[in-house]
């Protein structure tokens, strides 16, 4: 008994001295399994991308400009002319001087009347235009030609004679050279027995006739 006391107290001595090597207790350390990263096909949801639209600003229309109130046209009055061609006129006829000039004249010749018929001297009649593509222009004084009566005149128009239509135009003027008649247009022959045209003016009465309708009562 106390001989096995003296064995263990040997062997706690050697114990605490270091002679005998202690067994170390070895607690094993718990690993812990690392999460293998798998990539994970993460499907993401489309962001909703808010585009704001601002509106079109549609443009108001233009404002109609009011037309421009244009001032009225100015009214040329007409001249109150105080002859006008007399009926018949003009008319083509052989030259009165024939057996004198042959066919070798071609003119314009008559008379001016006033509005009573009674012969005016003193009156200018001017014929202006083209013949034979040449201009024309001849002047006339009325009471100076008495071959074709009182207030007669003559303007010699071409030493043959030509055709035209209505390239020469004749008018009677004032002394001062008023137009006293609208331009009137003629027309000429290449005949020597039309050589002569014969133009009369005549001036413009002033009286007026006026006419009322016939009323009646239905009956």
């Amino acid at each position: 008994m106390l001989k096995r006391f003296w064995w263990v107290g040997i062997l706690l001595l050697a114990t605490g001295c270091g002679l005998i090597p202690q067994r170390t207790a070895v607690v094993p350390t718990a690993v812990t399994p690392e999460a293998s990263a798998t990539p994970t096909d993460a499907v993401l949801a489309p962001t909703a991308t808010a585009t704001l639209t601002e509106p079109t600003a549609t443009p108001l229309p233009s404002a109609t400009p009011f037309p421009t109130a244009e001032p009225a046209p100015t009214l040329t009055p007409t001249p109150a002319y105080s002859y006008d061609i007399q009926l018949g006129s003009p008319r083509m006829l052989p030259d009165l001087k024939a057996a004198e000039r042959n066919c070798q004249w071609m003119g314009v010749a008559g008379q001016v009347f006033d509005a009573e018929g009674q012969p005016v001297e003193g009156v200018v009649v001017g014929i202006n235009g083209e013949l034979g593509g040449k201009p024309v222009s001849g002047v006339g004084l009325s009471g100076l030609a008495t071959d074709y009566g009182p207030g007669g005149y003559e303007i010699l128009l071409a030493e043959t004679p030509l055709a035209s239509s209505g390239t020469l135009w004749a008018q009677v003027f004032s002394p001062e050279w008023e137009p006293l008649s609208p331009a009137y247009t003629f027309s000429t022959s290449a005949d020597c027995a039309e050589n002569l045209i014969l133009l009369n003016f005549q001036g413009i009465s002033t009286l007026r006739r006026v006419y009322l309708p016939v009323l009646s009562r239905g009956d």
